[in-house]
């Protein structure tokens, strides 16, 4: 995981685009009135998403579901009582077809990753 975020961020040098000092007359830079860290924040998560959809037959669930830890590593299941939401997401959800979702977006070969 931490490799792909690196990569990400190599890979998207305008990502520090997000980080330019913000101007005092708009405190908020970006059109969507949020702060230039949650944008930032919600680009990372959109890209981890992805990151997730990837890796359904491995850890790709339970990442989508509970995240990681401070070292990267995927809690395989609900780290603690807050987390009752994503334990009904991960149960809950319909992994096969989101599997074919990302499949048919890959114009039907997730065996080209």
């Amino acid at each position: 995981m931490r490799d792909f975020f690196n990569d990400v961020v190599q890979a998207y040098p305008e990502l520090e685009l997000f980080f330019i000092t913000e101007h005092p007359d708009r405190p908020n830079n970006s059109s969507s009135g949020n702060s230039a860290e949650t944008e930032y924040q919600r680009t990372i998560g959109a890209l981890f998403a992805v990151y997730w959809m990837m890796r359904l037959d491995g850890d790709g669930k339970a990442g989508f579901s509970f995240g990681c830890d401070e070292q990267w590593q995927v809690y395989s299941e609900v780290p603690d009582k807050y987390f009752s939401k994503q334990e009904v997401f991960f149960n809950d959800m319909e992994w096969e077809d989101l599997q074919k979702v990302t499949s048919l977006a890959l114009h039907g070969s997730v065996g080209r990753i």
